[in-house]
């Protein structure tokens, strides 16, 4: 098994062309072989929530299609980091995954939101705009099953012991983290939930800032 992670900066607001950067870089992890490739939590676009709210869509949508479309073409899986999900009046930081054939297997949605005040940083809200999802979400591929989560949800191995207690063996965990929790706490949390866990780590995340 050759997995890729894919990591983007999707700070500005041109999503076509985010969309169209991780299109890219799914294929160019094809083209090295891999079988799983990995996009960032918020790949389209990730930034003010006016506009976030402004770009969900539902799953399937128009998003999700051009990741398929790249699975299907590429005989890849494809973990589609997250975009933000349009179900009704609710929003959703959601996860989706396609196996070889583009067919949509599997989607989560965000359980943990990231609720947070930072030194000399204005509040981050995540339960402002998203709601958040109930359930815990693996599927079986020919080489793992695998466990689907989100960035904040690292900080909880609670989720992980019971991905695990479910037969998970790869851990996937699309991520944005800020520049600060990051530096600090990033690799040291996926570390943790490897070992504690005995299993793989597939870890795509947001650079820059």
């Amino acid at each position: 098994m050759r997995v890729a992670v894919c990591q983007m900066n999707s700070g500005h607001d041109e999503v076509g062309a985010n969309v169209a950067a991780a299109q890219r870089l799914l294929r160019l992890a094809a083209e090295g072989g891999a079988d799983l490739a990995s996009l960032p939590e918020m790949f389209p676009f990730h930034g003010s929530a006016s506009r976030i709210r402004e770009i969900a869509e539902p799953v399937p949508g128009p998003i999700t299609d051009r990741l398929a479309a790249v699975a299907r073409e590429r005989s890849m899986w494809v973990l589609g980091g997250s975009i933000a999900e349009r179900d009704g009046e609710r929003i959703y930081n959601t996860s989706t995954l396609f196996d070889r054939s583009g067919e949509l297997v599997a989607h989560y949605r965000k359980i943990h939101l990231f609720d947070v005040d930072l030194p000399g940083q204005p509040p981050l809200r995540e339960s402002a705009l998203y709601a958040s999802g109930e359930q815990l979400v693996t599927h079986e591929t020919e080489f793992a099953r695998v466990g689907l989560s989100i960035c904040y949800d690292l900080r909880f191995p609670e989720l992980y012991r019971g991905l695990m207690a479910v037969g998970t063996e790869v851990l996937l965990v699309p991520s944005a983290f800020t520049a600060s929790t990051g530096e600090a706490h990033w690799e040291t949390l996926l570390r943790a939930r490897a070992i504690e866990n005995q299993c793989f780590v597939v870890a795509a995340a947001q650079w820059g800032g």
